[in-house]
């Protein structure tokens, strides 16, 4: 019998196997070049050549297979070594098996118990009792079992090769189990090997992340986009060029994914918006970016793929975006505008959001995370010049939505705030960094704040006199603090007016302004204006109105017959003369008038006209005026110019 002959027949291992990938590594190798001797070696080099090839490749055994007969092989198209960096660690354990062939290697035998294996594992017969040796692929996927028992007088031993751990996830087919029959001869049947070549294939596929946007009612949000990093959160190498984007369903998908520790970024998009200061209430109806899908350490839509793995169904997520707080403000006792040291009543609405204590918005790979919870939530108010906040006045209250009163100093705090001279308040609902317990509470639900502040002497009549609002919020410690703003206008009012002569004969010819008239202002509600007073010293002057009228305050007119009335609220008033003009007959009927929102316009001036005392009465609406002193000239100038009016007329 030809003793090499029949040792070359006796090797039998995995089916022919063979593989591509997406990133194809040239197979290196340390081993050198193919050992052989004459004579049976005492032991031998078990070299494991790890091989790979994707799932989608058209894989055809003619032209891609490998034979593994021991020598080393040229890889073909479409087969590459293993890349461990990608995927992830391999193991083989190389197991003693000799005794179970009982002296008789046969296919047979050896094709039993690689059967055996395939379906059992490691609670197969041919395994268990059997300590073997492990070892893990290199970096360039290569694995030496060295100095193997190999023939010894006679004696010729089997060994088991399994693959007996492989990346989860990554590997779509494991590499059949291969039995080892030393020693072993070359193909030609001239040599012994010194190093055994194996070449078990694996086929690989990469992994894909799906991770579902929604928003906080539960619907999907199509359109956000997101970047995919590898690394450590805000340090990490972006790998997407352009942000991907979510389909209808609202999911984000990364492919192609390998060992390594992963997170996603959100951008600013149609609907979802970021850190930005916003004017007012105008992106109501938005969502805001969580301050947990930044690219910085507080990001929390982290994945890892470690080098044992993963389970490909694990690789999907859920991450929840909320709206942001609103606020809004109006005044509610403004029918009419203001007097003086009138109080405007304001009503301020704030949405707290949903997730103000952190929600349970964010799940990755089956882990549920909280999304970190709001640290800047306030509400400021500062009136402008003409508006005062005196906190005795106040009476700021803030009720929940069902009008349940809030605590002070418990579930918000009130300070006093200031923009340059400018005072107001602020009302607080973060303590200590964080939402109060009521406020918690009161995720997704309105908040109502009413005060009120206090119309001041310097008002400037009939215009704004407004009260600024902010809303200032920030989700978790990271980017900026958001603000929406606002103005709430209000008004107060006035009336101007002109006292004259009627002129000459009561003809309206030669009118001029008379000084020293003095009227008393009457409201509707038979009232007499009775000045303005700091009778409580606040720094307020207050309109005061009295029942009795010479307890009222006199508006006497200047040199050029004017005077006015400001600071009031619209409505419809009188003004009695007490004292007419020296010379001049008092009005016997009140003057009516209407203060409204035009009414202090100069084109709008009530022109209030008196006649001259007559000495010689007359009948009419009107009595002529003459004097005992009148001289022929002064006659005929006004004979004159009676003529000049009845022509004018004619």
């Amino acid at each position: 019998m030809n003793f090499k002959k029949a040792i070359s027949v006796s090797l039998l291992s995995a089916s022919l196997l063979g593989g591509a990938v997406y990133f194809p590594l040239n197979m290196t190798t340390s081993f050198a070049a193919e050992s052989v001797q004459e004579t049976p070696p005492a032991t031998v080099n078990i070299n494991v050549h790890k091989l790979m090839y994707d799932k989608s490749f058209q894989f055809d055994v003619a032209t891609n297979g490998i034979v593994n007969n021991g020598h080393e092989q040229q890889l073909p198209d479409g087969i590459t070594a293993y890349n461990k960096a990608k995927y992830g660690d391999i193991e083989f354990t190389i197991y003693d098996v000799t005794s179970k062939f009982d002296g008789s290697f046969t296919d047979e035998k050896i094709n039993e118990i690689v059967a055996d294996v395939e379906a059992n594992g490691a609670e197969s017969t041919y395994i268990t009792g059997i300590t073997g040796k492990k070892a893990a692929v290199d970096e360039t996927g290569n694995i030496m079992f060295k100095d193997m028992p190999a023939y010894s007088k006679g004696n010729r031993y089997a060994y088991l090769v399994v693959e007996t751990k492989s990346p989860k996830g990554f590997t779509s087919q494991q590499a059949k189990p291969a039995v080892v029959v030393t020693p072993m001869t070359t193909s030609d049947g001239k040599n012994f090997f010194k190093d055994i070549n194996l070449y078990p294939k694996n086929i690989m596929q990469d992994l894909e992340f799906s991770l579902t946007k929604e928003a906080e009612d539960g619907s999907v949000l199509a359109g956000a986009k997101f970047d995919l990093y590898r690394g450590k959160p805000g340090e990490g190498e972006k790998l997407t060029e352009t942000p991907v984007e979510a389909d209808a369903k609202g999911i984000v998908k990364a492919t192609g994914l390998q060992v390594g520790a992963y997170y996603w970024v959100e951008v600013p998009s149609d609907n979802v918006v970021g850190d930005t200061t916003t004017d007012g209430n105008s992106e109501v109806g938005k969502y805001l970016l969580g301050s947990d899908a930044k690219n910085d350490t507080n990001n929390k839509l982290t994945f890892e793929i470690t080098p044992d793995g993963i389970d490909a169904d694990s690789l999907v997520g859920t991450y929840v975006n909320y709206l942001p707080p609103t606020g809004e403000k109006e005044v509610t006792n403004d029918k009419d505008g203001y007097s003086v040291g009138d109080e405007a009543h304001y009503k301020a609405t704030v949405h707290i959001p949903e997730d103000v204590n952190g929600s349970t918005g964010i799940e990755m790979v089956g882990d549920q995370k909280t999304t970190s919870s709001y640290t800047v939530l306030n509400w400021k108010d500062i009136p402008q010049e003409g508006l005062k906040y005196i906190p005795s006045k106040a009476d700021i209250v803030v009720k929940d939505s069902e009008g349940n009163t809030l605590e002070a100093n418990k579930d918000y705090v009130i300070t006093n705030a200031k923009d340059g001279d400018l005072e107001g308040f602020l009302i607080d609902f973060i303590l200590n960094g964080k939402p109060t317990d009521k406020i918690a509470t009161l995720h997704g639900q309105n908040l109502t704040v009413e005060y009120d502040m206090t119309i001041t002497q310097d008002a400037v009549v009939q215009s704004e006199i407004d009260n600024s609002f902010s809303l200032s919020y920030k989700n978790g410690e990271s980017g900026e603090t958001k603000v929406i703003t606002g103005q709430v206008p209000v008004y107060t009012y006035g009336a101007k007016f002109l006292k004259e002569s009627s002129g000459v004969f009561g003809s309206g010819v030669a009118e001029e302004p008379l000084a020293g008239a003095e009227f008393v202002l009457k409201n509707n509600e038979n009232q007499f204006y009775a000045g303005k007073t700091d009778e409580d010293s606040d720094g307020v002057t207050e309109v005061k109105w009295t029942e009795k009228k010479d307890e009222a305050e006199l508006l006497v007119s200047d040199s050029k017959g004017l005077f006015e009335i400001s600071g009031m609220k619209m409505g419809d008033y009188q003004l009695i003369e007490v004292t007419a003009p020296e010379g001049y007959q008092k009005l016997s009927e009140p003057v009516n008038f209407t203060i409204d929102e035009d009414s202090y316009n100069d084109d709008q001036t009530v022109k209030i006209e008196n006649d001259a005392k007559s000495v010689i009465p007359r009948t009419g609406s009107k009595e002529m005026i003459f004097t005992l002193s009148i001289g022929l000239g002064t006659l005929t100038v006004a004979a004159a110019a009676i003529a000049i009016k009845h022509r004018r007329n004619a």
